[in-house]
């Protein structure tokens, strides 16, 4: 992110952003969690147990399990629903 500067120590420190508005940094750790989370749902429900034959066909999976993630995986943290459709909601 341009204009935000590294915070380096407690979780809770305020930092000033490129507009004048604070936030704190632990919502970054908190996007950042949200990735990590991702990538090992990713890992178990699409690649952990599967031989791909060629990158084309890892590529493909991959692909084909983000769709799915995105358009008809239920999320707990959005009450249920799938990203598509707490956009279209919450939007």
């Amino acid at each position: 992110m341009r204009g935000v500067k590294r915070c380096h120590g407690s979780t809770g420190r305020m930092k000033k952003h490129r507009d004048g508005h604070e936030f704190k940094v632990t919502a970054v750790k908190m996007a950042t969690a949200n990735i990590e989370s991702f990538f090992h749902t990713m890992k178990i429900e699409c690649i952990r147990g599967r031989t791909f034959a060629t990158f084309v066909e890892l590529e493909a999976a991959l692909k084909a399990y983000i769709r799915f993630f995105n358009h008809c995986r239920l999320h707990s943290r959005i009450d249920y629903r799938t990203p598509e459709e707490y956009e279209r909601v919450e939007a």
